[in-house]
């Protein structure tokens, strides 16, 4: 028999514990973002959280990736306005996991797909940007999930965190 998933208050409730343990701790100036999603064996929906500028994509069978979740940046919350933004406003973080205040992360209910693979994916994997000598600007990290599981992390960061039961 499979275990039952958690409960989105379940989720919830562990994402405000993070929180609690980030103020604890005195990382008072920290702040991360995070996508995470309970992918159930057999069932044909998922369940994305998703707060600040990760993101959450199905790559198909051929290599295309279409993102999921939106990243909770100035950019795309000018955009919901109208407002074209500039680039630079792709990097500040509107929502994030921080030991000041729990933010809410947006949860989505997301149709399985037969084939391919799960990405999750920080903003440098999804919109990449380059320095003048051609190196990327954010950390490119991202981790795919289908029947096996890959991942890539830029090597100046170790923020990939996996948990399968």
């Amino acid at each position: 028999m499979e275990p039952e998933l958690p409960s989105d208050a379940t989720m919830l409730s562990v994402f405000r514990d993070a929180q609690e343990h980030l103020r604890e701790q005195k990382f008072v100036a920290e702040k991360a973002s995070y996508t995470a999603i309970l992918l159930p064996r057999d069932e044909p929906q998922i369940r994305a959280f998703n707060c600040g500028d990760c993101s959450l994509g199905h790559r198909s069978p051929q290599g295309e990736i279409t993102w999921l979740t939106e990243t909770d940046t100035l950019a795309n919350t000018f955009e919901a306005f109208g407002i074209v933004p500039d680039a630079s406003k792709r990097h500040i973080v509107a929502r994030t996991l921080n030991p000041k205040r729990f933010q809410l992360p947006s949860v989505s209910t997301i149709q399985g797909a037969s084939a391919g693979s799960w990405v999750l994916a920080t903003d440098g994997y999804r919109y990449t940007d380059i320095d003048d000598d051609g190196r990327s600007i954010d950390d490119r990290s991202y981790l795919l999930l289908g029947t096996e599981v890959e991942s890539q992390s830029d090597l100046r960061h170790t923020n990939l965190f996996v948990r399968s039961t």
